[in-house]
């Protein structure tokens, strides 16, 4: 089945900085977290301090409380800045229907508002329905199953994957779906359970079946062909009865798993015959579209038609071969009288999500010389002049929020143009800004990041209520709650001696060097070493030099990732045990994969992070991947001597979201 993916999303261990910003009655005034000085605090929507930087981290107030970091641990404060929950989370984040997500030694569990923990439990992760108040669990060995609010497994983990549920319903995978059993048969165990685990439509009856919406899910199964068994696809109804069969021979859904919105659906149609007194299509087509009600009967096309959204509020946008785009209702009736040169929407157009073409009843399109909010009749509801005069912009989040990629730039040093529209005004923020996080603009302040370090806080007209002071804070040891992705990087210059194994670290950036006088290293031996007696102070956050150097008489080949060496840093936990503190990403480009050397008498020098934390432990470098290039066997590992070290309980397992940045940048982790 195209692009089905029937995996269950456990949540997403977002920063607590990216939450949407709630109020209550406890928080009449939204308070939004600052950063002062490598501390955090409060301001409120004038920009006037509230509560003054003393935490480590700082999450949005919710429900009358915010997560915060002191020292190592999180807690919840309320709007005075008062502990109300103490500090005893490796990561917390805010409540939502009296319960929050708190971790423990990287275990998730939720607790109510007076801190108090709602149950215990063995499983590995788990996901929190509060709808339902219901939590998909996965145990160690990868099974999946459902505990109510009291932690009592309701439906037992007897499952490979359980997607979210939808109107009481979820999809379910067997633990041997598509395996082979004793009779050499392919078994099929998907199928779909209520929320006290009856199964609905029980196993056997469909090889794929994808989540519900409108009342309908997409799947797929064996029928009898003329040739023998064949595969076949359709939508069936909550009760498992096939409703529609895709006919690829005369038509085939548009939108791929989840094709109704509305009640109705986008087809290709490639069958004149279907659609009388149609005039022939132009060679270069193959179809046209046309809209499908849910009994399966073409109510309407087109032969102009090229491409068509989804059906939301009774309209869909569709474009035509001249693309030109017009707004539909659902009867196929054109509402604006001249075309849209562009409608702002998700930045490709096959993206299953069809929310963003209209927020809130309202969406953004352009026309030659200016920019119209309309409302879903197609009536202006404000004009604008072109809030970027570039390439078109595209719309995420779920606000009217647009952005367009900075041209002229490096490869790498991805920036990006961003507009909003809201209260009538179409605003453009002219800086070069490296991230926008769109969930949290409400009726408060939007948080603009500028790069990694700095950001600042803007009103809906665009006015800046607060940026931070511009005197650069002392630089300090490295205070912080997350895993790091892999941070050491090497390159080797082009030698006709290695061909094939050079490399690069960005712009020639670390090449080896030398052995010298000056630095000490192991002799006949490839070695890695920590220099943690000479703290080096050139940057936001102490860092202390790192070696790895050859002498010996070989040369050392390195498997790497875009020059990013297998190495990464490790530290003990309170129970004694290694674990460690860095990830390596996997990228899925093969261009990706190459090998670094480093020859006799030769060294790389790096910058290892001086952490600060509540956990004092030992600290090593680890290295794996590498051979001599006179021996093909592979050595597993290398370490570095061990050091006294700080770290937070965070760093063992907590792994921030990431988002690649383009094409450029094939790592999804």
């Amino acid at each position: 089945m195209r692009n089905l993916c029937l995996l269950f999303t456990l949540l997403s261990i977002l920063a607590c900085q990216v939450h949407r910003p709630l109020t209550s009655a406890d928080t009449p005034t939204l308070l939004y977290p600052v950063m002062q000085d490598h501390v955090w605090g409060y301001i409120n929507t004038a920009g006037a301090p509230v509560i003054s930087p003393r935490f480590h981290a700082a999450g949005y107030f919710s429900e009358g409380l915010a997560p915060v970091r002191s020292g190592g641990y999180y807690g919840f404060i309320d709007a005075s800045g008062k502990f109300v929950i103490p500090p005893a989370y490796d990561m917390a984040y805010p409540f939502e229907h009296g319960k929050a997500q708190v971790y423990i030694d990287g275990q998730a569990l939720m607790i109510d508002t007076r801190g108090e923990i709602q149950f215990r439990h063995d499983f590995r992760d788990f996901a929190a329905f509060p709808e339902y108040d219901l939590y998909v669990v996965r145990s160690e060995s990868g099974k999946y199953g459902v505990l109510d609010q009291e932690g009592k497994l309701v439906i037992d983990t007897a499952y490979s994957s359980i997607s979210p549920f939808v109107d009481g319903l979820a999809v379910v995978n067997g633990l041997r779906h598509r395996r082979e059993d004793e009779d050499d048969n392919t078994r099929y165990e998907a199928g779909v359970i209520d929320t006290k685990g009856s199964m609905v439509i029980p196993y056997g009856k469909f090889s794929e079946i994808a989540p519900f919406r409108d009342g309908l899910a997409s799947v797929s199964f064996l029928r009898e062909g003329p040739d023998g068994p064949e595969y076949a696809e359709g939508l069936i109804n909550t009760r498992g009865q096939l409703v529609i069969e895709e006919n690829y021979s005369d038509w085939s859904f548009l939108h791929g798993n989840q094709p109704f919105s509305d009640g109705l659906a986008v087809v290709r149609i490639k069958k004149h015959e279907l659609v009388p007194d149609h005039p022939p299509l132009t060679e270069d087509r193959e179809y046209y579209l046309g809209v499908m009600d849910q009994r399966g009967k073409i109510i309407f096309s087109e032969p102009e038609w090229i491409y068509m959204t989804h059906f939301q509020y009774d309209r869909a946008f569709v474009r035509d071969s001249s693309d030109h785009w017009y707004l539909m209702d659902r009867s196929g009736r054109v509402l604006n009288a001249l075309p849209y040169r562009s409608v702002l929407g998700p930045d490709s157009y096959e993206l299953e999500d069809h929310s963003y073409f209209f927020t809130n009843g309202t969406a953004l399109v352009q026309t030659e010389d200016s920019q119209l909010l309309i409302d879903t009749n197609a009536q202006v509801l404000h004009r604008a002049d072109q809030l970027y005069d570039g390439y078109p912009l595209s719309k995420t989040g779920s606000q009217n929020i647009f952005w367009d990629v900075a041209p002229d730039i490096y490869p790498e040093e991805f920036f990006y143009y961003f507009a909003f529209w809201t209260d009538g005004h179409g605003v453009l923020l002219e800086s070069e800004i490296q991230d926008l996080p769109f969930d949290h603009f409400s009726e408060g302040l939007l948080k603009i990041h500028q790069n990694s370090q700095d950001f600042y806080y803007i009103d809906r007209r665009g006015n800046t209520v607060w940026r931070a002071s511009e005197s650069v804070p002392q630089p300090g040891p490295l205070n912080i709650d997350f895993m790091t992705r892999g941070q050491f990087y090497a390159s080797s210059p082009a030698d006709n001696r290695f061909d094939g194994f050079g490399g690069w670290g960005g712009r020639g950036i670390n090449d080896f060097r030398p052995v010298s006088d000056s630095i000490k290293f192991t002799d006949q031996a490839l070695s890695i070493q920590i220099n943690s007696r000479d703290t080096l102070r050139e940057r936001p956050y102490w860092e202390q030099a790192l070696y790895m150097a050859n002498t010996t008489r070989d040369t050392f080949l390195f498997s790497v990732q875009d020059s990013r060496l297998y190495m990464k840093v490790q530290a003990k936990d309170r129970n004694g045990k290694w674990r460690d503190l860095d990830y390596l990403p996997n990228s899925w480009c093969g261009n990706s994969y190459h090998t670094l050397f480093l020859p006799p008498a030769h060294f790389w020098e790096f910058r290892l992070p001086v952490y600060e934390g509540a956990i004092k432990t030992k600290l090593r470098v680890l290295l794996y991947n590498y051979h001599r290039k006179t021996d093909s066997r592979e050595k597993l590992e290398l370490l570095s001597p061990e050091i006294e070290a700080y770290v937070n309980p965070a760093q063992f397992w907590r792994k921030q979201s990431y988002t690649p940045t383009s094409i450029m940048d094939p790592y999804l982790e």
